[in-house]
């Protein structure tokens, strides 16, 4: 009996539509601009706000603005701190919340869901590639093999793909 362990990250979600770190910002923008952003619109433009704030402190700190992970933790820095150029202490609080908000329905809007014909009507299915992972992760399985899988992602496309 052997063990297997994967390792996923968030690229993993790439080929089911998610954003990649590189240009997650840029599809939330397309996401607020096309009318996308829905009930968290307002979420989506103190975020926007944020991170114009700290383009001016970029000038004394070295950030990758165009990372969520960097935003995100700038944000937490900020509300550590209570200020963030010139929003005021309540929005600065609201920062991380609402990037929360933005990274949610930003991958709502993005993950594809595949919707299919079944003799039943209609049925939900993983998105791809998540289907084939799983049928993977249950053939080790059914042979006998441990299997562990450590993600580092951040939909839930690989959780459904481990349950169907």
């Amino acid at each position: 009996m052997g063990g297997t362990v994967f390792i996923l990250g968030a690229g993993a979600s790439a080929a089911a539509g998610a954003p990649l770190m590189a240009n997650f910002l840029d599809v939330a923008r397309d996401v607020l601009a096309a009318g996308k952003a829905e009930q968290d619109e307002a979420a989506f433009r103190e975020v926007f706000a944020g991170i114009s704030a700290l383009q001016l402190a970029q000038s004394k700190a070295t950030l990758d603005l165009k990372n969520i992970e960097s935003i995100f933790t700038a944000f937490e820095m900020a509300r550590l701190f209570g200020r963030l150029g010139d929003l005021d202490k309540e929005r600065v609080d609201n920062l991380p919340q609402a990037l929360r908000r933005l990274i949610v329905r930003t991958l709502d809007v993005s993950v594809q869901f595949p919707v299919v014909a079944t003799d039943y009507g209609w049925d939900i299915t993983p998105p791809r590639p998540y289907q084939s992972f799983g049928d993977l992760v249950f053939g080790l399985k059914e042979r006998g093999d441990s299997v562990s899988v450590i993600t580092f992602n951040y939909d839930i496309g690989v959780d459904y793909g481990l349950t169907v």
